[in-house]
């Protein structure tokens, strides 16, 4: 046994040794050329089948997948001329055939790649707001995503669509997004029309700024006064050469022209929300058809021209079937948020398409839509009682004629609330 020491063969044993260490590494590099080549390959087929390849039968490349943290990681792909909104259209079933949640698909101009961020791990079934103080003007929270806090402004997403079946958190959303807007902007009005008894607004009620309305023809005599809004601040912008709001205010105070003296200057953003729209849109018990009608003309125009001029309306549903939603309104909807639905027809008649159909049981998780972009998210849970206990200071301002005054839960909070620039 002696001659097989090193020192005897040096070597004979370091070749040995060195032959050993090689054949592992060869073997492991081995094994892992070989999973590539499977992982490639399961990739070109789910490829094939999501239909992203071009008229000459061409599929996008594999780059790279790298790791973002330990919840999130990114896939790089040379495009190989399939379009972006190729990617975007077969994102659900790219989704379903990698077994992973993708929160976002975009691309690199410069290079012709397409990102597709991805995770597989869901995310926290239960988050609070952060204090509803901390919002800039007209911005508020859409929800966690696996990406982080998402928080968009009416500024850009001036209506929004709200569906989701009963118990899904569809009020939830509407009590935080109603809160945050109320104590960041305090010039800003509302008008809530609650046709579900009022219950859902009972957190509003007494509250300096709000119209609370739970009659159904009250709601469209209200919504006819707000349509008239329309033509009046169409008047002042026009006279100040402004196309829509934002430019009127960036105006000096005493360099804006009004085309009447004794015209309403008071051209504060106005938020309607209309909660349980059936009510609002489908003749029975308590409107008529020719309320219905009325109902439907308005709001569509409110929806369509209200932009500009800072009118802005949320709708909100749990029977969202297109007698409800019907196009003309639905166009001029561009953000939507829709909760688990039972049915995959629901869930297209807010988002077109049936994401939310698929979504778990999970009160708050939704499905945003705006445009091309299309979140999973969860929405932040605010209470009645934490509600109640952030506007009861307010409700006490009113009642002794203050209602122009800050209330003291900014003093409270580490964020101060700034007055609007706007009016």
């Amino acid at each position: 046994k002696e001659h097989l020491y090193p020192e005897n063969h040096p070597y004979v044993y370091w070749s040995i040794v060195f032959a050993i260490i090689s054949f592992g590494y060869f073997g492991w590099a081995a094994m892992r050329a070989q999973q590539l080549w499977t992982y490639l390959d399961q990739l070109t087929k789910i490829f094939s089948e999501a239909g992203l390849k071009t008229k000459l039968n061409r599929l996008p490349s594999f780059v790279s997948d790298r790791e973002i943290d330990p919840f999130y990681r990114a896939m790089t792909l040379y495009k190989n001329g399939v379009p972006l909104a190729e990617f975007i259209a077969a994102k659900d079933k790219l989704s379903e055939s990698m077994h992973c949640f993708i929160e976002e698909v975009k691309e690199s101009r410069t290079d012709g790649h397409i990102e597709i961020r991805y995770s597989e791990k869901d995310f926290d079934k239960i988050i609070d707001l952060d204090s509803p103080l901390n919002f800039p003007n007209y911005s508020f929270t859409i929800g966690n995503t696996r990406i982080g806090k998402q928080t968009r402004s009416l500024s850009d997403v001036p209506q929004l669509l709200v569906g989701g079946s009963s118990n899904s958190g569809k009020s939830t959303f509407l009590r935080q997004f109603i809160t945050t807007l109320y104590v960041n902007n305090l010039s800003m009005n509302f008008t809530l029309i609650d046709l579900k008894n009022g219950l859902e607004s009972i957190c509003f009620r007494d509250l300096p700024r709000v119209d609370c309305i739970t009659d159904e023809k009250k709601a469209v005599k209200s919504l006819e006064k707000i349509e008239q809004l329309i033509s009046v601040r169409a008047k002042i912008l026009l006279a100040n050469n402004c196309e829509k709001i934002e430019e009127f205010f960036k105006i000096p105070v005493n360099d804006r022209k009004y085309p009447e003296p004794n015209s309403d200057q008071n051209l504060s953003r106005h938020l309607v929300v209309i909660d349980e729209a059936a009510q609002l849109f489908l003749a029975g018990t308590h409107l008529s058809s020719e309320y219905v009608m009325k109902a439907r003309r308005v709001v569509q125009t409110i929806c369509a021209q209200g932009r500009a001029v800072g009118l802005h309306v949320i709708i909100s549903t749990q029977r969202p079937d297109k007698r409800v939603v019907d196009m003309a309104i639905k166009t001029n909807l561009q953000g939507r948020i829709c909760f688990y639905m039972s049915d995959h027809a629901s869930s297209m008649t807010i988002l077109d398409n049936g994401r939310a159909s698929e979504l778990p049981n999970i009160s708050g998780r939704a499905i945003w839509r705006n445009g091309s972009e299309l979140l999973e998210v969860q929405v932040p849970k605010l209470t009645i009682e934490q509600t109640n206990l952030i506007l009861d200071k307010l409700r006490v301002e009113k009642k002794e004629g203050q209602s122009g005054c800050k209330s003291e839960i900014a003093a409270k909070s580490n964020h101060e609330i700034n007055f609007e620039k706007e009016g």
